[in-house]
């Protein structure tokens, strides 16, 4: 679903807090996550190797003629249908792209959320595929056994003689591995119903040149016939760190909470994105009174642990409360899927400014 139309209005009278000082605005320093679909036949490691081979980096001094794609490993996790079994954990097979001077220009990975544009009943095509398990710590284990550019079939063979696993082909193309009691420890899948056209770009974060930096991936992506899929959303990363302050957090989560259903129409938020939800009502009210931004921050934080949070909501406040579960930032998910570097930017800006205005 494109949402490259009219972009927020900004009007330029947001009015900095006495907190905030002469220094840099914490909405500086971005990360982007950027969901697109390959056209038929293709792939994401299409955009990669174009990616590598094409064009300057206009965000450093390196020509990225001659960049390297190497193939990795994404963690995830993702529903379950079998009983007593909630969460299954995955690797599921990605490519990050470096310049010719070693500099990561981008991640290209698969999301789960897609699916909708995609042929459920594709066939596997190539050696594309994922790794399951019912168990977070030994799926961790079994990847940092595995080298990603095997096919499946050495990956998996080289983790049972590893770690004395009973290897099983299965039919349609699984491997399956088992203890010595029988029980399962994890299965590969051959990846069909079109995954690999599931292109989620993720760029690292960065100060400058930002418009430069989105449109060195996106104009690729635009002349090599990639498309902006039904439930497409752009992701924003901030740095955790400026926010760890009461009242910055409390404008966060009156901006992202108290008029929620007027902030999605001006933002062209597309209703058909997954993983997005609301914060809990007590905290935006509490923020929206200005009762939050009185409190001291370690009384905040203690609270926001105590909220029983969601990393799906419409911000998610979860990186920033452990870290180690995932980069140290704030996460905004409901900027409209987009193929254009200055579309994205403009809500990044409209964002911001109702941010310092308090909206």
């Amino acid at each position: 679903m494109s949402t490259d139309g009219p972009n927020p209005q900004i009007s330029g009278n947001a009015v900095r807090p006495s907190w905030a000082g002469n220094g840099e605005s914490p909405w500086r320093r971005l990360g982007f996550e950027i969901e697109l679909l390959a056209p038929a036949g293709s792939s994401r490691a299409d955009l990669a190797y174009h990616l590598a081979d094409s064009g300057t980096d206009t965000g450093s001094d390196s020509d990225t003629h001659n960049g390297t794609v190497e193939r990795i490993f994404r963690f995830g996790s993702e529903p379950s249908l079998v009983p007593g079994k909630p969460i299954f954990h995955h690797l599921s097979l990605a490519q990050r792209v470096r310049d010719a001077g070693g500099r990561e220009l981008c991640i290209v990975e698969d999301d789960i959320t897609i699916v909708d544009d995609l042929d459920a009943n594709a066939s596997p095509s190539g050696d594309w595929y994922r790794i399951i398990c019912d168990d977070r710590r030994l799926l961790r284990i079994l990847e940092s056994t595995i080298d990603p550019e095997l096919p499946s079939a050495d990956a998996m063979d080289i983790c049972a003689k590893t770690f004395d696993l009973r290897l099983t082909n299965l039919a349609g193309g699984k491997i399956r591995l088992d203890d010595a009691d029988g029980a399962t420890v994890a299965i590969a899948l051959p990846q069909g119903g079109e995954r690999e056209r599931v292109t989620e770009i993720v760029l690292p974060p960065r100060r400058s040149n930002l418009e430069q930096s989105l449109e060195r991936v996106l104009q690729p992506a635009r002349d090599l016939g990639f498309t902006i899929p039904s439930e497409a959303a752009v992701h924003v990363h901030l740095d955790a760190q400026p926010f760890r302050n009461s009242d910055a957090m409390a404008r966060l989560i009156r901006l992202f909470g108290h008029d929620r259903e007027r902030l999605w129409a001006e933002l062209q938020t597309n209703p058909r994105c997954r993983r997005v939800g609301a914060l809990p009502d007590e905290l935006v009210s509490d923020a929206a009174s200005g009762w939050l931004a009185l409190q001291d921050w370690t009384q905040l934080e203690d609270r926001l642990r105590n909220e029983n949070l969601s990393r799906y909501s419409d911000v998610n406040l979860v990186n920033m409360l452990d870290p180690a579960q995932g980069p140290d930032t704030i996460e905004i998910r409901i900027l409209p899927g987009s193929l254009d570097a200055r579309s994205i930017l403009d809500r990044v800006a409209f964002l911001e400014e109702r941010w310092w205005l308090g909206w």
